[in-house]
């Protein structure tokens, strides 16, 4: 819950200056420090929206696209910021509860008392408006989330949980007040999903639609004031969304006059501008050009198949770079662990400028670049792989359960003492079965496999494991590294001796062997291209902007 006195979400620390609930958060410059970026970082007050900020080559950026993106990054926060004034004032009407002025001030001075002292200012000099400068907020906004708390903390004096003269800084009262807001949200039904409110509406309480433009305008009050630092990061991300979908506007421009001008019957846009075309040309040309553009006329500059297909990006790259076999899988966990959905990640500002650059890049990369990027380095992307098929001895426990990697028990010597003597003897009898298959392999490997093979997924297929190299993922075979290892310097129809794994056994025969080709090569080429290509577009097209601030 955040119903305390505002705080600026994307700055603060966890503490607890008005710790009126137990996930009270504070600005850091409550706790001495002039802000993120210290003495050279000024507060420079309250975003005003019809004010231009920074002109990026003569293109005006404003106020409210600064707020906008502001409230934007922590829309979900907010949100529930705006949830908990709203059921605690319906609350405070309900019951009767009456917040005066003066008990709103007489608090407030209290608060103010406290943290002069951790700020390091004389409490008798430090007012509820030096506070409310130090914590970068409006005093009447201070003044009317105070109402809201106290109406809260007046609610369980009313029922008799806690006493008047008791205070809202103490443990127990916050923590009862954070159960009570929690009960009361609980009963109002709050509907936040996108998907069932209706067009207009940012949140459901109780049943009543709370529009956006009012849920907004309380979210840009809660901003307070900025410093110099914060007012630049948002200009920055503002810039390059700006940079990025004007060049990708142009790339598209440019390719949809290269499709006009072939549909005329000239090669490109260059060529037809340097010909003569014919009435009937130009006409074919300009129709072209008038159809797609009317066709695509409201789309945004990033469509969903432009996103998807960045996500798919970004889950490549966590691939490559981490070694995971699946990087959707580690996108899905992320997110997860954030509280955030896929749809809700890939509309994010961030994620779209991120995925402007990739259709960029996508803009720019074809067949002849990948055809040329492999014939310069096909080195490279050459993987040799192994096409092997095995025989498999599974070795089990005395209970009848297989071994595999994960038998130790942590922090158990003595029982790990005990299982290994018992593990080796089982191999021991594992190695003599394997022995005696391994003259039969050799005769005919595919008539063993399938008889006498403990691999219940590859023994009707005469042991087949597919093919493998030092990037593939290991299938679902009972085979680990070590197989790999022993299999890397057999020949095409050579069969390896008993070779040992944490799961029992082995003989291993190499079907086959080769090299990447061109064609199972694209897709990794076209994944290292785009990331080139990515950087090289960004660092391009930020050299040549031309920017200045006006703040």
């Amino acid at each position: 819950m955040n119903m305390i006195l505002p705080i600026k979400i994307r700055t603060l620390a966890a503490a607890g200056m008005l710790a009126v609930l137990a996930t009270s958060l504070v600005n850091p410059r409550v706790h001495g420090e002039e802000g993120p970026g210290g003495d050279n970082d000024p507060l420079l007050g309250a975003i005003d929206e019809g004010k231009i900020y920074r002109k990026v080559d003569g293109h005006p950026i404003t106020g409210k696209e600064v707020a906008d993106v502001l409230i934007e990054k922590n829309w979900k926060t907010e949100l529930e910021a705006y949830r908990d004034h709203v059921i605690a004032r319906e609350e405070s009407e309900r019951a009767g509860i009456v917040v005066t002025d003066r008990e709103i001030d007489d608090e407030l001075t209290r608060q103010a008392q406290l943290i002069a002292a951790q700020v390091g200012q004389d409490p008798k000099n430090f007012n509820v408006e030096q506070m409310a400068k130090t914590l970068g907020t409006p005093l009447n906004f201070l003044r009317e989330t105070m109402r809201d708390t106290m109406g809260i903390f007046k609610g369980l004096v009313q029922d008799a949980k806690i006493k008047a003269e008791e205070h809202l800084n103490d443990p127990k009262v916050k923590e009862l007040m954070t159960e009570k807001l929690e009960k009361l949200t609980k009963q109002r039904s709050v509907v936040v999903d996108p998907a069932r409110l209706s067009e207009g509406e940012a949140i459901r309480i109780g049943g009543v639609g709370h529009g956006k433009d009012r849920v907004r305008a309380y979210m840009k009050e809660r901003l307070g004031a900025l410093h110099r630092s914060e007012i630049v990061e948002v200009l920055d991300k503002i810039t390059l969304q700006y940079v990025a979908a004007r060049a990708l506007t142009e790339v598209r421009k440019r390719k949809l006059q290269d499709e006009a001008a072939r549909v005329a019957g000239f090669k490109d846009q260059a060529d037809y501008e340097a010909a003569k075309p014919s009435s009937e040309q130009a006409a074919k040309y300009q129709a072209f050009i008038k159809e797609k553009e009317s066709a695509d006329e409201g789309k945004e500059i990033i469509t969903r198949e432009d996103r998807i297909f960045h996500l798919s990006y970004r889950a490549r790259i966590i691939e490559a770079e981490q070694d995971v076999p699946s990087g959707q899988q580690v996108l899905r966990q992320q997110l997860q662990n954030q509280g955030v959905t896929e749809e809700q990640f890939i509309n994010e500002r961030a994620f779209t400028i991120d995925a402007i650059y990739t259709a960029l890049a996508r803009a720019l990369i074809g067949m002849k670049e990948i055809r040329a990027e492999w014939d310069a380095s096909k080195d490279k992307y050459k993987r040799r792989e192994q096409k092997l098929a095995h025989v498999f001895v599974r070795v089990r426990d005395p209970q009848g359960q297989p071994y595999g990697p994960g038998w130790e028990v942590p922090n158990n010597p003595k029982l790990n003492e005990f299982v290994a003597k018992v593990r080796e003897e089982r191999f021991a009898k594992g190695k003599l079965q394997i022995d005696a298959l391994a003259g039969p392999a050799k005769a005919d490997f595919e008539a063993v496999a399938k008889a006498s093979s403990d691999d219940e997924k590859s023994k009707d297929k005469g042991g087949l494991i597919g093919r493998v190299g030092a990037h593939t993922v290991l299938p679902e075979l009972s085979v680990d590294q070590h197989i790999f290892e022993a299999a890397k310097d057999l020949k095409p129809g050579e069969v390896s001796g008993p070779v040992r794994s944490d799961y029992g056994w082995h003989l291993i025969k190499c079907l086959d062997d080769q090299e990447t080709t061109f064609e199972e090569a694209q897709e990794r080429i076209y994944l290292e291209l785009l990331k080139r290509k990515r950087h090289e577009l960004f660092d391009g097209i930020m050299k040549k902007v031309e920017q200045k601030d006006f703040f």
